[in-house]
């Protein structure tokens, strides 16, 4: 498909413009440095035989002038000269009578003068005292004009189909030109529309040029292709979702109705203490999907600023102690190292670290023991937490990570949505971080977060 030609005829309209512009403007040029100045050679020749005949006549008169008349006269068609009394009497000539006007002139000042027959001629007039008191005299020559006028033409005529060709090739160039480059943007942009309309699976062609369209082609190609993988992971994610929502929602359904078919008593307790239960557990899949949501990192954002781990962490023992105690576990925390600083956001880290003590609480049998550990070691900062747990078997390392997802030990303690992991591995991600597990196949679950140190 190509663009409407409108583009294309616009393009070479404006170049032809342009190029109109420019060559008038060489054409003024050529008109003030080339064709006038043929006129003032023709001048020059004038005033350069009148300086001639001027000299001959103060020496010799009339007689002089006769002497020098035949060499004038043998080109009567391209100059003459004569030599005037008082009166405006012609005393002599050589070549053609001048014009009764040319005796009339200001002296020593080119005029053009046209004659129907003969053409136009520069004439000149000049006084001219001769010695030896033999008189004064007016000496009027003139020069023909028409091999000027000729030449003059002709550069006028050159420079005029010169610039009448130079525009009609750079239209015509533009506008083939134009076609070179939008024709293959045209197939692009028909490419584009049928991918607009649905047709996911299709590409934007690669003519394998090397050039710039083809370069654009295949970024365009790149995002369309992770854009396409983000959608069909926001779609899959949506199915999972709505999949993990459902179950809750259909229990709490049929509690409602065991509740209101039992009436009241020790039956009616129950039923609410499991709906407030369903609720309970709908509300943390809901708040992780927000979380998880906004995890989103911003390409746009400033740098964080950079954050003391350890307050930060020792702010959080007491809670995490607690949360273990009412779970019948003991928390323990090692000292912290002094001095490194993260860069990443408080809530990074807080958010990750509770992910990780939260997941290890819910897999530890009562009695037993996690442990967190912080350390700053090759340019970042690294918090352990391990468990008396079963583990994550080698199978599912990597899967655990994934939304929704949860393992054969989640699904056989029914804790967990399968949501907390994937949020501290995106958020640890944002900050150029990651989550990552260890020890798979191996009892006692060892997970970490690794955060980059600043500076």
């Amino acid at each position: 498909m190509n663009l409407p030609g409108g583009l294309r005829f616009r393009l070479a309209v404006r170049a032809s413009l342009l190029t109109a512009a420019a060559l008038a403007g060489v054409a003024i040029v050529v008109e003030l440095t080339v064709v006038r100045p043929l006129t003032d050679r023709a001048d020059d020749d004038l005033l350069s035989r009148v300086e001639s005949l001027t000299a001959v006549v103060a020496e010799g008169g009339l007689e002089g002038f006769r002497r020098q008349a035949p060499g004038l006269a043998r080109a009567p068609r391209t100059q003459w000269a004569a030599l005037v009394g008082e009166g405006g009497r012609i005393l002599s000539f050589a070549g053609r009578v001048p014009p009764p006007e040319a005796v009339r002139l200001a002296p020593d000042v080119p005029i053009t003068l046209s004659d129907p027959s003969s053409g136009d001629w520069r004439v000149v007039v000049r006084t001219v005292a001769a010695r030896e008191k033999r008189g004064t005299f007016t000496l009027v020559a003139g020069v023909s004009l028409d091999e000027t006028r000729v030449a003059q033409q002709s550069v006028r005529l050159i420079v005029g189909f010169s610039a009448l060709a130079g525009v009609l090739l750079v239209g015509a160039g533009a506008w083939f030109g134009a076609g070179l480059v939008l024709d293959p943007l045209g197939a692009l942009l028909g490419t584009a529309r049928r991918m607009a309309e649905g047709e996911e699976d299709l590409r934007l062609p690669v003519r394998e040029g090397g050039d710039e369209i083809d370069d654009l082609a295949r970024l365009l190609n790149d995002l369309v292709e992770r854009v396409g993988a983000a959608l069909k992971e926001e779609r899959r994610f949506a199915g999972e979702a709505a999949h993990e929502l459902r179950s809750p929602l259909a229990i709490l359904r049929l509690r409602a109705e065991d509740a209101l078919a039992t009436g009241e008593g020790e039956e009616m307790r129950r039923a609410l203490e499991g709906t407030l239960a369903d609720v309970d557990r709908v509300n943390r899949l809901v708040q992780a999907l927000l979380e998880l949501a906004r995890a989103v990192p911003s390409g746009g954002s400033a740098p964080p600023e950079p954050l003391d781990p350890g307050p930060v962490l020792e702010g959080m023992r007491e809670d995490f102690e607690t949360l273990g105690a009412s779970r019948g576990l003991r928390f323990r925390m090692e000292p912290v190292p002094e001095g490194p600083r993260v860069a990443a956001p408080r809530e990074v880290l807080e958010t990750t670290v509770s992910v990780l003590v939260d997941n290890a609480f819910r897999y530890t049998p009562g009695g037993k023991e996690v442990v967190l550990e912080a350390s700053a070691k090759g340019g970042a900062f690294r918090v352990v937490v391990r468990d008396d747990g079963p583990g994550v078997p080698s199978a599912e390392a990597d899967r655990v990570f994934d939304r929704l997802y949860r393992g054969i030990t989640g699904r056989e303690s029914g804790g967990g949505l399968g949501l907390g992991l994937a949020l501290a591995r995106r958020l640890a991600a944002s900050v150029g971080g990651e989550v990552v597990l260890e020890n798979p196949g191996e009892p006692g679950a060892r997970f970490a977060v690794v955060l980059p140190l600043s500076g």
